[in-house]
């Protein structure tokens, strides 16, 4: 059944990146009138030809990081960044920032106080201390074990710490105790169970923090509540129920909040309405009903909304009319039809629809000619799911799966 689970996460978790129009608008809520704002992008090339562009709204120059090629990069606010690899070596707008040590020796790098980030395997991590402006050590591709992370205990100005998919357990959290200006860390795929999360509490510096695993259970959260400086939260998976919710009312600096495929069915949301900066929640394969929903009114600055394949109908929606900023919403894979159109066509500052495996017809979304400025998806990847097909099968095969796991919960 784990593994059914796990086939079911990953086949599940799709993210959709669209533009959006350049600008600011103004809407009036309960009397006040208040700024919408669009979002920041970043654009990306490679030696001049364009790669991506990235969300950056609400990142913070200097504190937050962003993948470029094999490196992560310090942001620095930039609008626009070129980024180059050669002979090991990264660079950024033509200034050398990183390396990847894989069949590379530190001895060989021909500026060591230029690198502030890494790629490196477990060979190279004894000679990191040779780096004395590094911040940021990724480590995801590489076999590492806990007590590899010993090297690590030394490197107390390591902002950035990516150790997913790797064989790491709770007992190789020690190890990241002293590392006090780390903003950034990565547990996703490892063999971390929640009980070593005690060594996380004195990381009081950690904006984002991202692990899964159906092993982590509410009471690890306890741990966590002291991470004030908390923005992004992703609990991926987890064995956590509503009930563990309640340790993250104090992370009122929390921006972005993952509970995708927990054990939450709703009425714990409410510890969630003190926290004033909440720009997204994503509670995808939850079972979040409609009366749930009043709990999310208070959370002014929601900007995107993910409700898909939960359990919320028609009469939850009135409850987003609440929700002045909401900009991206999923209710795919809910049983919503025509009429929740009538209070979709009313979030005037909706960008972004997604109404995947719906039964909304064409009359429901003649509705949103209201909303001119308004991407709808009632497909995924191009295709259409509720029509007959391979794709279609195995869409409704796997909700089908879903929905049997689910009762083990």
């Amino acid at each position: 059944m784990k593994k059914v689970l796990k086939v079911l996460m990953i086949l599940s978790a799709v993210l959709f990146c669209l533009s959006c129009d350049k600008g600011t608008q103004q809407l009036t809520y309960e009397g006040a009138e208040i700024e919408v704002k669009e979002p920041r992008w970043l654009i990306i090339t490679y030696e001049g030809v364009y790669m991506e562009k990235i969300d950056v709204t609400g990142l913070e120059p200097g504190e937050d990081f962003v993948l470029l090629y094999g490196c992560y990069y310090p942001w620095q606010g930039e609008d626009t960044i070129d980024y180059k690899y050669e002979n090991h070596l990264e660079s950024a707008n033509g200034k050398v920032f990183g390396v990847n040590l894989s069949g590379f020796e530190v001895a060989d790098i021909p500026n060591p106080e230029a690198i502030v980030s890494v790629s490196t395997d477990t060979e190279n991590l004894p000679e990191l201390d040779q780096l004395p402006n590094l911040v940021a050590v990724d480590l995801s591709s590489y076999d590492v074990k806990d007590t590899d992370l010993v090297h690590l205990a030394g490197l107390t100005n390591l902002r950035f710490l990516d150790l997913s998919r790797r064989e790491i357990t709770d007992a190789g959290l020690k190890h990241l105790a002293g590392l006090t200006n780390l903003r950034w860390l990565n547990l996703m795929g490892t063999k971390v169970n929640g009980t070593g999360f005690v060594y996380l509490a004195s990381l009081s510096n950690l904006r984002v923090l991202m692990f899964d695993g159906r092993s982590i259970k509410d009471s690890c959260l306890v741990h966590l509540a002291g991470l004030t400086e908390l923005r992004y939260l992703m609990l991926y998976g987890t064995g956590i129920t509503d009930d563990g919710l309640k340790h993250l009312s104090s992370l009122t600096n929390l921006r972005t909040l993952y509970l995708n495929f927990c054990r939450i069915r709703g009425p714990g949301l409410r510890y969630l309405t003190g926290l004033p900066k909440l720009r997204d929640l994503h509670l995808l394969y939850t079972k979040v009903s409609n009366n749930d929903l009043q709990h999310l009114k208070p959370l002014k600055n929601l900007v995107w909304l993910d409700l898909s394949y939960t359990r919320i109908t028609d009469r939850g929606l009135v409850n987003l009319l609440a929700l002045p900023r909401l900009r991206r919403l999923d209710i795919s894979g809910n049983l919503i039809t025509d009429r929740g159109m009538d209070y979709i066509r009313l979030l005037t500052n909706l960008r972004e629809l997604y109404t995947v495996d719906t039964p909304i017809t064409d009359k429901g979304y003649s509705k949103l000619s209201a909303l001119p400025d308004c991407r709808v998806h009632q497909w995924s990847g191009g295709v259409d799911m509720r029509r007959p097909g391979l794709c279609g099968l195995i869409h409704q095969v796997l909700i089908a799966l879903f929905t049997v796991a689910s009762k083990v919960w």
